[in-house]
């Protein structure tokens, strides 16, 4: 009986320093579930801040001041938004259309002026003069149309550039039911202040105009710096 007894008591013995191990073993398994718990709280706050700790040691980033440029090796030191504005802001910000309500017969390099206006952003046109007056150094473009209605009425048209003649277009009729149109379009390098207009080249030219038959007019458009 003692024998037995004896057994017994160590295999409780065995059982309760098993029970002891197994809770220990739980304990340290939730202690270091807690501790990478927290590490990854810390680590994420710490990156939310712009910090971040490695091998006990902290670092931090610092973003630069100064604006992103281009890596565009055109040596510009314009920041890239500010070139990408100045693109949105010139494209399209300058424009201009009109066309002639009545017919005018004019001298030679006489400026037809377009009397009605139907666009002018920039207000670089005016119905006054005829004239386009560069609000913006860049590259233009200009077009202009010349109608002629019935028989024996001419129009030899110049596009000018600051008094001299940079395109022509032509436009003859040879009957009473003929309807006619002529122009041309150029593109142009201009310069802040640099006029540009359409005139006759010889005089007796004449122009139909008309409110309801818009045959004649006269457009130009900023397109880039």
């Amino acid at each position: 009986m003692q024998v037995c007894t004896k057994i017994i008591q160590g295999i409780n013995i065995i059982i309760l320093t098993t029970n002891i191990t197994i809770t220990k073993m739980a304990q340290t398994r939730a202690t270091k579930a807690l501790m990478n718990h927290a590490m990854v709280k810390i680590t994420s706050q710490a990156i939310s801040d712009g910090h971040y700790h490695h091998e006990n040691r902290v670092h931090t980033t610092t973003l630069p001041d100064s604006p992103v440029h281009d890596n565009d090796n055109s040596g510009s030191n314009t920041p890239r938004h500010n070139r990408a504005t100045s693109r949105r802001q010139g494209f399209g910000g300058i424009a201009f259309s009109a066309y002639l309500d009545h017919d005018v017969t004019l001298g030679q390099h006489q400026t037809l002026k377009f009397n009605k206006v139907l666009v002018n952003d920039g207000t670089g046109y005016s119905p006054n003069t005829g004239a386009f007056t560069c609000p913006e150094g860049g590259t233009y473009m200009f077009t202009f149309v010349i109608g002629q209605r019935d028989a024996n009425h001419y129009m030899w048209a110049e596009l000018v550039l600051n008094s001299a003649n940079v395109i022509d277009a032509a436009v003859d009729t040879y009957h009473q039911y003929q309807d006619l149109q002529g122009g041309n379009t150029v593109i142009l390098k201009l310069k802040q202040g640099d006029e540009v207009w359409v005139d006759a080249t010889h005089s007796g030219s004449h122009v139909e105009g008309s409110t309801t038959l818009r045959l004649s007019t006269f457009t130009g458009l900023y397109l880039y710096s």
